[in-house]
This record gives C-alpha cells, structure tokens and sequence, in this order.
C-alpha cells in the first residue's frame, strides 16, 4: 500500500478512535476545494455520511495537514452540520460553522500532536479569504474565544 493511502488509514483510524464513528471517504478530483462533507442516500437509500477529498489539493503525504483537513470535516458531520441548509444561514452563521469544524480539529491534531506549524503554512498559503484563515490560525492555535462568544449563534 502505499503511502498515501497508508497516511489515511493511519488518520481515519484514529479519527474513529476519536469520534467513536467511521464516515464514508470518497476521493473527487472535481471538487473545487480540498474537501466537503454531505449525506449521500446508497442504492438501498440508507443514508450515509461521507466525506469528499481531492487530493489533487491536499497534500497526501502530508499526515499533519490530512489529519487537519480530514478532522475539520468530521466536525461537520459531529456537530451536526451536514443537516443544515447552508442557504437559510447568514455569513455569520456559516463562519460560525467552519469555526466550530476547525475546534473539532483543534482537539483531534492535540490529542494526536500533529504538526501545527505545517497546518498554519498550509492554510496561510491555500487560503482565498484572508479573514477566514486568520480566525482557523487563530483557532487552531488555541484561541476558541471566537467560538465561546458566538455559540448561541446557530439559534438566532
């Protein structure tokens, strides 16, 4: 097996020891960003919750970076977020979202002690939105203060 696919084993077996939950894992080299979480229906129409990576865009030999990638989109489906029509929240609420994904990272990448710093390159470099990086750096490097403030924020 090679490296890469031994990299996310490695990662998705701890994200199971960690959440108690095994997701789908799909690879979709079409997709526009690194990865997406959602509900698919299979053939029996058994939902399922999956997660979609391209790793044209994820540096797979990289395991602090996947893990990262990989632990943010297990937070949508933990927290639930996967259930939201991303269409009646307001740029706040979905910010809010992404926020708690990255907590949920957060917590994996320290319990597993990822490489931050190479997370940190990662996202500074990759990101489109400046702002939006900003608050995952901030995050991943231990302020949650953004998350504790707004955490009433989904219900308003």
């Amino acid at each position: 097996m090679s490296d890469r696919l031994n990299n996310l084993e490695e990662i998705v077996d701890r994200l199971v020891d960690f959440t108690g939950k095994l997701f789908e894992i799909k690879i979709d080299n079409n997709l526009h960003i690194p990865a997406f979480s959602l509900i698919e229906t299979d053939f029996r129409g058994t939902h399922r919750n999956t997660i979609l990576i391209n790793d044209k865009l994820i540096p797979m030999n990289n395991k602090s970076i996947l893990a990262h990638i990989l632990a943010h989109e297990y937070g949508h489906h933990i927290y639930e977020h996967i259930k939201i029509n991303p269409e009646h929240l307001n740029p706040k609420q979905l910010e809010h979202i992404e926020n708690e994904a990255d907590f949920h990272a957060l917590m994996f990448i320290e319990k597993y002690n990822y490489d931050k710093d190479e997370i940190i390159k990662f996202i500074a470099n990759t990101s489109v939105n400046k702002e939006i990086s900003k608050s995952r750096i901030d995050i991943l490097c231990g302020d949650i203060s953004i998350i504790e403030n707004n955490i009433d924020i989904l219900c308003s």
